[in-house]
């Protein structure tokens, strides 16, 4: 079997259960392929087949599941694709496998950042040119991570709530070095939304080293309603279409404060 179609099936089955119609239409492999490839990957103990749980009339679906050793071995098959990519093209893990690295845990598969496209079906690419994010990374066993303070710029940015919500847990975490995140988010020019974040999760360490800048800053796509606390908040870090307290409350809630 072809190590890379092995390593891709891995990825698609690491993070739950599918069936073979599931395996087929995720990975767009022919029927006969994935038919062929999971019945080696069975018999090598990297899968095993489980009864799914019934919806409705007839028999339970058969799925495929990764074993212990199965997922042994995709973390040894991805940590190995990523070195390559790392060597290759400058790759370091996404925001993703970052912010689960930094302490608040994001379900799905695992990502990279890159400069320019390249060739891998292993991991979800997130290009972005910006040096910043590339800057002095965390060397791990398992490859690079881009700094604390980088991640939390570069998210500040983006328009993913998600992420916007995790970079604002971050914010309370005792190691945050205020005067790179302050120079980072000069670069990512996300210094308004920064503040703004941080006023909402309380982490007032980091509100008093950063001055909101003239310019208003676009936070999410579409304004939504908001409470007066988000509003107050908004208006001081000149922050348009901001996202809700309501959701970093709950994050604190769901994640803890870092420390």
């Amino acid at each position: 079997m072809n190590t890379n179609t092995t390593a891709q099936l891995l990825s698609t089955m690491a993070s739950g259960v599918y069936s073979t119609r599931d395996v087929i239409q995720i990975t767009g492999h022919s029927p006969n392929t994935i038919i062929g490839y999971l019945k080696g990957m069975e018999d090598q103990g990297l899968i095993e087949r489980v009864q799914g749980r019934r919806f409705g009339p007839g028999r339970p679906p058969i799925v495929h599941r990764v074993t212990p050793h199965g997922m042994e071995q995709w973390r040894s098959l991805e940590t190995s694709a990523f070195l390559q990519l790392r060597k290759a093209a400058g790759a370091i893990w996404g925001p993703r496998r970052s912010f689960s690295l930094w302490g608040v845990p994001l379900i799905g598969p695992s990502d990279i950042f890159l400069r320019a496209i390249a060739d891998t079906k292993l991991f979800e690419m997130v290009l972005e040119k910006n040096p910043a994010i590339y800057g002095r990374p965390l060397e791990r066993p398992d490859g690079a991570y881009p700094r604390l303070e980088a991640l939390i710029a570069w998210a500040a940015g983006g328009k993913n709530p998600r992420y916007l919500a995790a970079a604002s847990v971050l914010l309370s975490r005792s190691d945050l070095d205020v005067r790179a995140l302050r120079e980072l988010s000069q670069r990512f020019r996300t210094m308004n939304r920064v503040g703004f974040l941080a006023s909402l999760a309380g982490a007032h360490g980091v509100t008093a080293h950063l001055q909101p800048e003239d310019k208003w800053q676009r936070m999410l796509p579409e304004a939504a309603p908001v409470d007066d606390v988000t509003a107050k908040a908004a208006r001081t870090w000149h922050v348009r279409n901001p996202l809700s307290s309501i959701v970093i409350r709950e994050s604190l809630d769901l994640y803890g404060r870092p420390r």
